[in-house]
């Protein structure tokens, strides 16, 4: 009778093992499948297409908006895919420390790069105003056109864009900011515009056009800020670098688990009793 029963119990822990283990890796392939494959794939969400002035980092954005209207998406956890709160915790234990210490240096490299971007463009910004406001009219696009005007979103945008060829070239010629003539419609007469398929600024006064496209150069041209977006390259690079050893180290989990057919490591709220019961059995 001892024997049968010790028999009995043996089998139904092996089957009890069995159960456990298959529920951790049917756990495990969740995670994998759901999470870690797709760690860097965005959420999709339907928005209008709309003209947008924006740096874009493996992780997250920034977006120019005039008067100090910038914003910086914050750098974050794929919080949109399925079981994301699972992988989280697998990631912040100690079985892979090493790996979430990357991912956490990847947001701050980010964040921080993306705050010394922002500055960037408020400084662009401020030279452009500094330079303008007393002999031209800021508009927005909207309404009616004033005589002598300038747009300041479009124009601090692509004295960026214009800034980053120069930086490359060490050349300011061939650009967007060509001096292009026009029908006033309320005048009847020619007048003076910058840009052909985008605005940047216009009058009827051509010097002052001229000392538009002037203080444009200037700024595309400075050096400080030619400085500054070569340390930009140089700290886009490190992010890079970082944003793909983490990725490498996902794949790692990922082919442990397919290839090697070890379950992740460490517990989660999902698993823990699982895994504790299995310590027992």
């Amino acid at each position: 009778m001892l024997r049968e029963w010790l028999k009995e119990r043996k089998e139904e822990k092996v089957k009890t093992r069995e159960k456990l283990e298959g529920y951790l890796q049917e756990h495990s392939r969740d995670v994998v499948n759901e999470v870690l494959k797709k760690w860097f794939e965005p959420e999709f969400t339907f928005s209008p297409i709309v003209r947008e002035c924006s740096y874009e980092t493996p992780l997250v954005k920034a977006y120019y908006k005039p008067h100090l209207k910038s914003r910086v998406e914050e750098p974050s956890e794929p919080h949109h895919l399925k079981y994301v709160d699972q992988a989280i915790e697998h990631l912040r234990g100690n079985e892979y420390a090493a790996v979430w210490a990357i991912w956490l240096e990847c947001k701050r490299l980010v964040k921080s790069h993306l705050e010394k971007v922002m500055k960037i463009w408020e400084s662009i910004e401020e030279k452009l105003i500094a330079n303008l406001h007393e002999k031209f009219t800021e508009w927005n696009g909207r309404g009616k056109i004033p005589p002598t005007c300038f747009l300041l979103e479009n124009t601090v945008w692509e004295i960026y864009r214009e800034a980053e060829n120069f930086k490359a070239t060490g050349k300011f010629e061939e650009t967007s900011f060509n001096k292009d003539t026009e029908k006033d419609y309320d005048t009847g007469k020619d007048c003076f515009r910058v840009g052909k398929a985008t605005l940047y600024a216009r009058s009827s006064d051509e010097s002052l056009v001229d000392e538009f496209i002037n203080s444009v150069c200037g700024i595309v041209t400075d050096q400080n800020l030619v400085e500054q977006m070569k340390l930009l390259d140089a700290e886009k690079m490190v992010i890079d670098g970082n944003v793909e050893k983490f990725r490498q180290a996902l794949d790692k989990i990922v082919d442990d688990f397919e290839k090697g057919h070890i379950n992740l490591r460490g517990t989660c709220w999902r698993c823990k009793s699982w895994y504790n019961e299995l310590l027992s059995v």
